[in-house]
């Protein structure tokens, strides 16, 4: 897919994320790479107790438009640095080792 800004997280499979503009709004979507080209990953939802649905639907975050997505990141940046809202449930505790539940 063309025009899709991607960051390589998994550099073994190629996946990653990618910043997506559709309708005026801007998503975070889950994707990988192949042969230079960016595809979006695909999911069924659930849509009750072990049943999806009929439809595949895009692996995204929608953030909203250009200035609230530009927001929405900079409060991710300053609670990663302990500086925003969110400070005191990240701050001082590693959250992989607190959620373990043995």
């Amino acid at each position: 897919m063309k025009d899709k800004t991607f960051v390589e997280t998994d550099m073994q499979y190629h996946n990653g994320v990618c910043i997506n503009e559709y309708q005026g709004e801007f998503e975070i979507c889950r994707a990988n790479k192949k042969d230079g080209t960016v595809y979006i990953k695909w999911g069924f939802p659930q849509v009750g107790k072990d049943k999806p649905a009929d439809k595949a639907i895009p692996w995204k975050v929608v953030l909203g438009s250009k200035s609230q997505a530009i927001e929405m990141l900079e409060t991710f940046v300053s609670i990663l640095k302990g500086e925003g809202e969110g400070e005191s449930e990240l701050s001082g505790k590693d959250p992989i080792d607190d959620d373990i539940p043995f």
